[in-house]
């Protein structure tokens, strides 16, 4: 028994020639997969930046009414004025929607 121990002994050491090599591996792969994370979440981040919406989004519409205009043609003006507004509105926000869709933006 005795002259088996150090057979067994020598045996066992002949299997590992440096045990830190599968941890230095190790190490390297999880370097490769931290810095493929952080490429990746910048990308996903610059992806869903929405760009700015235009100058024709920022318009302001006026009514147009010069004094002496009657009610009715005060009216009139202003049901115009109004719904280009509305118009532009709704072409802005189409516009913002497909953008942020499109970049995978969450609201």
């Amino acid at each position: 028994m005795l002259a088996v121990l150090p057979m067994m002994l020598s045996l066992a050491a002949c299997g590992t020639t440096n045990p830190l090599a599968g941890v230095y591996g190790d190490k390297a792969r999880s370097d490769q997969v931290g810095a493929a994370l952080g490429v990746a979440e910048a990308e996903i981040a610059a992806a869903r930046k929405v760009p700015k919406l235009g100058p024709e989004c920022r318009q302001r519409f006026r009514i147009g009414a010069k004094p002496g205009d009657g009610y009715d043609v005060v009216a009139k003006k202003a049901d115009l004025a109004l719904s280009r507004a509305n118009d532009r509105l709704a072409h802005c926000v189409a516009l913002s929607d497909r953008y942020s869709e499109a970049r995978g933006a969450k609201p």
